[in-house]
């Protein structure tokens, strides 16, 4: 709301009509990747978001709970090592909002490993920092384990700039095969 308030200010201040500023924002369809809705499965939220920096993720995790009643189980890949080892820190306490963590290995974009970084690394700092429960776990275990044990309820928000944009899809449509299965079990 403020930014589109912000916009039909800018465009009038601009010399633009009120009505054009006002067509622009009736077909903005907002930004890809930020906190983009995969699916609504059995009451579980599925959503993905290229937060990958800490002030990201806090944002993020404020705007997962303005849905009142969700459990926020976060799944994040961090992205490179550099940032990762620069930022660390910072990492080991932004997630304070969330219910549980799991991380998935470090995406490295071209980079190489170094040495002392990595995603474990990461886990042991979140751990010391916070009371939230963090896992570390490899993309097809945090698929099976979510699909098996996600509840009505549960905003299951996927984080980062690297490979994990493309499991949030794959965990909805994971539960709608579920929510099949379980039908058809009623059903026999």
């Amino acid at each position: 709301m403020v930014n589109s308030l912000g916009v039909v200010g800018l465009a009038l201040a601009l010399g633009l009509d009120f009505r054009t500023a006002q067509a622009a924002l009736e077909g903005y369809r907002g930004a890809k990747r930020r906190f983009e809705v995969q699916g609504e499965v059995d009451g579980i939220l599925v959503v993905e978001d290229y937060a990958h920096h800490p002030a990201e993720i806090q944002a993020t995790l404020q705007a997962a709970r303005s849905w009142p009643g969700r459990r926020i189980r976060c799944v994040f890949q961090p992205h490179r090592y550099s940032r990762t080892r620069y930022l660390l820190g910072r990492f080991a306490s932004c997630f304070a909002s969330a219910d549980e963590v799991t991380l998935l290995p470090i995406y490295a974009a071209s980079e190489e490993p170094i040495d002392g970084v990595t995603s474990q690394a990461l886990l042991a700092a979140i751990q010391a920092h916070s009371e939230v429960p963090a896992i570390l776990q490899s993309a097809q275990e945090a698929l099976g384990r979510l699909t098996a044990q996600a509840e009505a309820g549960d905003l299951i928000l996927f984080l980062g700039a690297g490979s994990v944009g493309g499991l949030a899809p794959r965990l909805a449509e994971a539960l709608r095969r579920r929510v099949r299965t379980e039908e058809v079990g009623r059903v026999a």
